[in-house]
C-alpha cells in the first residue's frame, strides 16, 4: 500500500515548459499574517500584516518554483519570529534553500499597521496613531541583502503666505480701529482682539509625508518608533488623539509658530534624514492637501537614491 497519497498526484509544474526562459520575479502576494514588531519598550505589539514573496527563476527549462514551500515558509516565520534583521535574512536563506538551482535572488515585502499611543499637547489624556509601515527585504545573486523601510507620516500644515496677508489684514484693522491719534487703552484693545467679527485666518491643512528609507545592511534593528518620532519632531505638528480645549489652543499656536510650504517641510525632512545613522539612502514625497485650491501641492527630494520618481 503506498503510504503517501501524495507520491501518485501529477506534478504539473515539473513538466516540460512550451516557451523557455528566464523569469525576473515569480511569487505571491497579499498573504494574510500576524506579525510580532519589537517594540522600543523591548515589548512586542501583534499585527495583522500582508506579505509578498518573490524568487526568481533562472533555470529557463524548468516550468514553475515551489510557491508552496514559499507559503509554509513564510507562515512558519510569521508564528515563531520577530520582525527583525536577523530574523529576514534567515528567511531569505530559507527561501533560497527550498529552490536551490533554480533561484538566486529573492524578495519578501510586509504591510501593516503600526499602533502607538501618543499623549495630549497638554491635558492628561492620550490616544492610539496609526502608522502605515512597509518593509521590504531582497537578498540578490551577490548575497548582499538589501532593506527598505516605508513610512507614512500625517501632520498639520499652515500655509506662510496664508499667514503673512492674515497678518496684514489684522494691523490693517487695527489701525482703522484705534488710528486716530488717542491714547490706546490696553483693556480695550483686550475686548476687541476677543470680540471683532472681521478676522482673517492663516489657512491649514492636513498633510501627509511619504518617506522611503534604504537601510545599512548592518542594521540590528529596525527603530521603528524612533524613527516615526524622528520624522513627527522635525514637522513639528503631527496630528493628534484625544484633544480637550486646552490642546487644541495648543495645537493652534505650535502651527502659528510653524508655517509650512511643502518645499519646507521636505528641506527639514531631508535634513533629518542626513543625519540618521543606519541610513544608506533616502525618497521622500511631502503632500499638502490644500484649504486654499482644488489641487494639492507636492515636493519630491531624494539623496543616494538613484533617479527619483514623482511617486
Amino acid at each position: 500500500m503506498n503510504s503517501n497519497p501524495t507520491s501518485s498526484m501529477p506534478d504539473i509544474a515539473a513538466g516540460s515548459v512550451d516557451v523557455s526562459g528566464r523569469i525576473d520575479w515569480v511569487g505571491m502576494s497579499n498573504i494574510a499574517l500576524i506579525l510580532q514588531v519589537p517594540l522600543a519598550d523591548g515589548s512586542e505589539q501583534s499585527v495583522r500584516a500582508s506579505a509578498d514573496v518573490y524568487v526568481n527563476l533562472n533555470r529557463p527549462d524548468v516550468r514553475g518554483v515551489h510557491m508552496s514551500r514559499m507559503f509554509l515558509l513564510l507562515d512558519q516565520f510569521s508564528q515563531k519570529s520577530r520582525l527583525t534583521p536577523q530574523a529576514n535574512s534567515a528567511l531569505l536563506d530559507s527561501l533560497l534553500d527550498s529552490h536551490e538551482d533554480l533561484s538566486d535572488a529573492v524578495s519578501v515585502t510586509f504591510r501593516f499597521d503600526l499602533l502607538l499611543r501618543r499623549p495630549a499637547l497638554i491635558s492628561d489624556n492620550s490616544g492610539w496613531r496609526e502608522y502605515p509601515v512597509e518593509l521590504k527585504v531582497e537578498r540578490r545573486p551577490d548575497g548582499r541583502v538589501r532593506s527598505e523601510l516605508q513610512l507614512q507620516i500625517t501632520y498639520s500644515s499652515t500655509c506662510p503666505c496664508s499667514q503673512a496677508l492674515a497678518r496684514t489684514h489684522i494691523r490693517e484693522q487695527f489701525n482703522e480701529q484705534f488710528g486716530g491719534g488717542a491714547p490706546v487703552d490696553i483693556e480695550r484693545i483686550g475686548e476687541w482682539l476677543e470680540s471683532s467679527p472681521k478676522w482673517a485666518s492663516a489657512h491649514s491643512q492636513r498633510s501627509e509625508a511619504d518617506v522611503r528609507l534604504r537601510l545599512d545592511e548592518g542594521a540590528q534593528s529596525y527603530n521603528f518608533e524612533e524613527l516615526i518620532e524622528g520624522l513627527e519632531n522635525t514637522l513639528g505638528t503631527p496630528v493628534q488623539t484625544a484633544v480637550k480645549r486646552e490642546d487644541e489652543q495648543e495645537f493652534a499656536r505650535l502651527n502659528g509658530e510653524n508655517p509650512l510650504f511643502v518645499e519646507d517641510a521636505s528641506r527639514r525632512l531631508g535634513a533629518h534624514l542626513r543625519g540618521v545613522e543606519g541610513i544608506d539612502g533616502f525618497w521622500l514625497r511631502v503632500q499638502h492637501y490644500e484649504s486654499l485650491h482644488a489641487h494639492d501641492a507636492i515636493a519630491v527630494l531624494a539623496h543616494n537614491y538613484g533617479e527619483p520618481p514623482t511617486r
